[in-house]
């Protein structure tokens, strides 16, 4: 039996389990897998848009995902999500995350569609979480954040469910401060850092250089990336979204944007994409054993295979 939920805390396990379901909600969005975005409610889940319609139950959350993937500018999208506030609600948590829906047409620059932020209402189901009540917020000068209600912000400690197929926190937290720190690396030109955060020998793939091997591939991907135009005013994000066991390690998918700019402009979006890692453990310390970069847009974009484009 699970166990009661303290109501002025949440373990660090159910924190990061239910962030795995709104993310996987965004990224079934993204894929164009509509009984992924409804596999993340409850039976009797609850969807409100920004423009007060309500979708109820799989079936009526299945219609409103497959309406949004109507959108002619669908295919290329990205939702960026992040989780913020957790506060105790009913049998379980309510959950305020910022979001923005990005888009990539081929031959124009990344667009903006939408920002807002998410209210989710997530219960326990058996050994997971899902979410029993959405309400989508659009945010805007005329249209402000949503509260954050009347009940106190939860202290994150340890604890909570965690399956064989799901990282250790410890793990999650190591893996993704490495990625954190590839990224930094690539956008200050750190090669030593760079390099050593692969595994000698790790295959690395991308657009630029093809596919090539650390140490050697990775210094010569570096000095092609930081000789680009913007170089010194530029910033990749990174946001990771699944995780699978794979062998000793764990094979990751996120979502990746580079964000440059230049004096007298304003900031803009470059590109955005996704990577497919696989992180192992050598010696004592994580490293990427592989890493491919690939572009995410309206000609490329890896949609799900029963998407079907209207």
């Amino acid at each position: 039996m699970p166990k009661p939920i303290p109501r002025d805390t949440i373990g660090l396990a159910d924190r990061l389990a239910i962030q795995d379901c709104l993310l996987f909600y965004g990224y079934s969005m993204d894929r164009g897998h509509a009984e992924g975005v409804a596999s993340c409610f409850t039976e009797d889940g609850l969807v409100t848009n920004a423009a007060g319609e309500r979708f109820t139950g799989r079936d009526g959350i299945y219609r409103f995902a497959a309406n949004a993937m109507k959108n002619p500018l669908f295919r290329g999208r990205q939702h960026h999500i992040r989780p913020m506030f957790f506060q105790a609600s009913g049998d379980g948590y309510r959950v305020t995350s910022y979001y923005q829906a990005l888009s990539a047409p081929v031959g124009k620059p990344v667009q903006m569609g939408s920002m807002g932020a998410y209210v989710d209402e997530v219960v326990r189901n058996g050994v997971s979480w899902k979410i029993k009540s959405k309400v989508l917020h659009h945010i805007r000068s005329d249209r402000p954040a949503p509260p954050l209600g009347d009940q106190p912000l939860l202290r994150t400690v340890p604890g909570g469910l965690q399956g064989p197929d799901t990282p250790t926190s410890d793990e999650r937290a190591a893996m993704e401060a490495l990625m954190m720190t590839y990224a930094t690396a690539l956008d200050t030109a750190d090669v030593a850092a760079m390099t050593a955060a692969f595994a000698p020998g790790a295959v690395f793939e991308s657009g630029s250089v093809g596919k090539v091997t650390a140490p050697a591939g990775i210094r010569t991907f570096l000095a092609a990336a930081s000789g680009r135009p913007g170089f010194g005013g530029r910033q990749h994000r990174i946001f990771p979204i699944l995780y699978r066991r794979e062998g000793k390690g764990w094979r990751t998918f996120s979502y990746w944007k580079v964000e440059t700019w230049t004096v007298g402009s304003p900031a803009t979006v470059v590109n955005m994409g996704y990577y497919d890692d696989l992180l192992e453990r050598r010696e004592g310390e994580w490293r990427f054993a592989q890493k491919a970069i690939h572009p995410w847009n309206s000609q490329v974009a890896p949609m799900y295979e029963g998407w079907v484009q209207t």
